[in-house]
């Protein structure tokens, strides 16, 4: 069961580099909140606005480390729409509108 989780993951990572999977919340019978990604992949400018992206999605999006996206969590106002157990999840339309106004330009910063 390990092996095929893997080779799943292996295929988002090499196919879907770019794609997305919309996400879906189901509630157990004791109360746990599970989540789900729905095939097919679609990209970015395919997402509702009220799609939620976690946060290796936003990794892949902003091309970005981890210590960085937490940064923005904790300093720039980048705020999750929904926590699940540990993971946060982030709506499209406020992580497009959290970008056109805190998002840093690439390269050196001016001296």
């Amino acid at each position: 069961m390990a092996r095929r989780g893997s080779n799943l993951v292996l295929y988002r990572i090499e196919f879907g580099k770019n794609r997305y999977g919309r996400k879906s919340f189901i509630e157990d019978s004791d109360g746990r909140v599970r989540v789900y990604n729905e095939d097919p992949l679609v990209t970015f400018a395919e997402l509702r606005g009220t799609d939620l992206l976690s946060t290796s999605d936003l990794r892949r999006y902003f091309n970005c480390s981890a210590r960085t996206l937490y940064r923005w969590i904790a300093e720039q106002g980048l705020e999750p729409s929904v926590a699940v157990g540990r993971e946060l999840y982030f709506e499209k339309r406020a992580v497009v509108r959290w970008e056109k106004s805190h998002r840093p330009k690439r390269g050196r910063p001016a001296k």
